[in-house]
């Protein structure tokens, strides 16, 4: 009929594609397409691996971060593994000047005088268990070391020889310096007194040395008392013979030749130090 209206069509519906679909339910918006993207309107979700150079700035700096980091405390493991064995020996001081005074205190030696026997083999024979002790530690903390991280060769080739002559040399160090413990047992009449004096000079000895820190790091006068010290020779020569890093030599004898400088230090120290326990020794005997 005239002037009757057409009857009004239905809005089309448009159905979802499936993947839009699923975006929808994980409760994301579909991406926008790429300009470089060979099929337009495919509504796909872009994924970028790991790493790509669109990440952004602030992830990729703290990548690299992380990455100086670890590495820095790998150097740093490494470093530090010399001047803690060194450390270790010369703390045995207070373990012998202890042992000797507590044998004196409990009238031990005066049966071992009995014997014949030189009057220094009683000390000799002291040191020498001190020694072993000393060898067995050092063995238990070199293990633990190797669980931890520390690597032998990390910053300069090394082999097995030079590794094992690092611990003889550290051995030799920690035993001249068991004849100190020796005079000090000998010079006091307790041992909780021998304890406190074997240990407390040790302190300044190893903290002022190249042992934790850089001594470059130092002010110049402490940087050449701890270049001087036989501790700081003595960790240095270990560094060098387990390829480990060390720090910069300076001028200073000691740290050009550190192998040489320690095995003479220790040599001076347990010559001059033995012979002065064991006139201390004679002279308690009379």
């Amino acid at each position: 009929a005239a002037g009757a209206r057409a009857p009004a069509t239905a809005p089309r519906t448009t159905r979802s594609r499936p993947d839009e679909r699923r975006v929808r339910l994980a409760g994301h918006r579909p991406a926008e397409p790429d300009q470089d993207d060979p099929h337009p309107g495919s509504g796909a979700v872009q994924h970028h691996p790991a790493g790509d150079v669109r990440d952004p700035l602030h992830v990729r700096l703290r990548r690299l971060d992380q990455d100086r980091s670890h590495h820095d405390q790998d150097v740093y493991k490494n470093f530090l593994m010399a001047g803690i064995f060194a450390q270790t020996v010369t703390f045995a001081t207070a373990g012998s000047a202890a042992g000797i005074a507590d044998d004196m205190q409990k009238g031990i030696v005066d049966r071992f005088r009995s014997l014949p026997m030189t009057r220094g083999s009683v000390l000799t024979g002291r040191t020498v268990a001190d020694l072993v002790q000393t060898a067995v530690t050092l063995a238990v903390l070199a293990a633990v070391g190797l669980a931890v991280g520390w690597r032998p060769g990390s910053a300069e080739p090394t082999n097995l020889g030079k590794i094992l002559a690092g611990f003889g040399l550290l051995l030799f160090f920690g035993y001249a310096f068991t004849w100190i413990g020796a005079l000090i047992g000998l010079s006091v009449r307790t041992p909780e007194a021998a304890t406190s004096g074997g240990i407390i000079w040790l302190f300044p000895v190893t903290f002022v040395s190249n042992a934790f820190v850089d001594s470059r790091q130092m002010t110049p006068w402490l940087r050449h008392i701890a270049d001087w010290n036989p501790f700081s020779a003595a960790v240095q020569a270990c560094r060098q013979l387990f390829g480990d890093p060390g720090v910069s030599p300076s001028s200073a004898w000691p740290m050009q030749q550190p192998v040489w400088a320690s095995l003479l230090y220790s040599a001076l120290i347990a010559v001059v130090f033995r012979t002065l326990a064991v006139r201390k020794f004679h002279r308690a005997d009379g």
